[in-house]
């Protein structure tokens, strides 16, 4: 929480231009959503292939790679696009609206592997 709150307060107070929110989150789908369905559907296929039978396995182990990915990626994507002068309020809600972070205060957001500066 105090974390969000330096990246926000930095992002107001930096005289970098506005940065689009549409690119971020187009920037974010690139780097994190689409690696995250690379990553399970790629582990889960060569899973299944060694042990079709345990079939829960291999999904198992591609959700969690998956989820690993995404937690290390969105702190960072979200500092990339504030640091660009992103507008904080309209990231949150155009990220959750489309699929690329979790609520705040959700068990899932706080999943997330905060950075330290």
């Amino acid at each position: 929480m105090v974390q969000d709150k330096k990246e926000i307060a930095k992002a107001q107070d930096s005289e970098s231009p506005h940065f689009p929110v549409w690119r971020a989150v187009i920037a974010g789908w690139v780097l994190v959503t689409i690696p995250v369905l690379v990553i399970i559907l790629s582990v889960l296929m060569i899973g299944l292939s060694l042990v079709p039978n345990l079939w829960w396995i291999p999904m198992s182990i591609a959700v969690f790679l998956g989820w690993m990915w995404w937690a290390f990626t969105i702190p960072r994507w979200r500092r990339w696009a504030l640091n660009r002068g992103a507008n904080p309020d309209k990231l949150q809600r155009w990220g959750v609206i489309t699929g690329l972070v979790w609520r705040k205060g959700s068990l899932f957001e706080k999943t997330e592997f905060r950075i330290d500066d």
